[in-house]
């Protein structure tokens, strides 16, 4: 993420993918990071953290976990 619009890509992306399950997002370009929460109600449902970085990397950003 190089700027807001980066930010907006990135929150967008997840917004749409993962709809009521997801509680926030806070995203910040000059940092790099994305703190992503997520409330699944049943626990089959929940996704792991490679499923949720390939729905990042769907924005066109190079993602990992850290």
């Amino acid at each position: 993420m190089t700027c807001d619009g980066c930010v907006g890509a990135v929150k967008r992306s997840l917004q749409k993918s993962l709809s009521d399950k997801l509680v926030n997002v806070d995203a910040d370009w000059t940092t790099k990071l994305v703190d992503v929460t997520v409330r699944y109600p049943n626990e089959s449902e929940a996704l792991s953290n490679e499923q949720l970085l390939e729905l990042l990397k769907k924005c066109g950003k190079e993602c990992e976990v850290v």
